[in-house]
């Protein structure tokens, strides 16, 4: 029995945002049904890094540099937006009750979910247990 893939796989991703260098050798590892939390303040990366994830943005093409989704380097987009599903927050700005939701590898975490983070420092991804 082969082990489960890694839900996010980077290795030594450099990743520009126009003139910006925002990651450069950018390593990270997410398993799958792990939950997690991306906290940072404005600018610290974590748009960057979803729309990474979500194929919108491309690390440089390098032969050490990789980012695996499920296992695989290469997706059709709207494929791979069938199996992770990014929240942002203004879809929440409509919403009166403005619970933070989050979802990540299928799972949905609440505001309280996330409190043992708040306290961490910044430009982090904690890991939920």
């Amino acid at each position: 029995m082969q082990p489960e893939a890694a839900l996010i796989e980077i290795q030594n991703a450099t990743i520009w945002r126009g003139t910006s260098c925002v990651f450069e050798n950018l390593n990270l590892v997410i398993a799958q049904h792990e939950r997690v939390a991306i906290l940072g303040p404005n600018g610290s990366g974590k748009t960057t890094l979803l729309k990474t994830l979500n194929r919108e943005l491309y690390p440089v093409v390098r032969p050490d540099s990789r980012v695996r989704i499920l296992g695989r380097d290469n997706w059709n987009v709207w494929e791979l937006r069938k199996h992770i599903g990014v929240v942002s927050h203004d879809l929440h700005q409509s919403r009166r009750d403005r619970r933070l939701l989050s979802c990540v590898s299928g799972i949905r975490m609440q505001k309280r979910d996330l409190i043992q983070c708040f306290n961490a420092p910044t430009g982090i991804i904690c890991r939920l247990c």
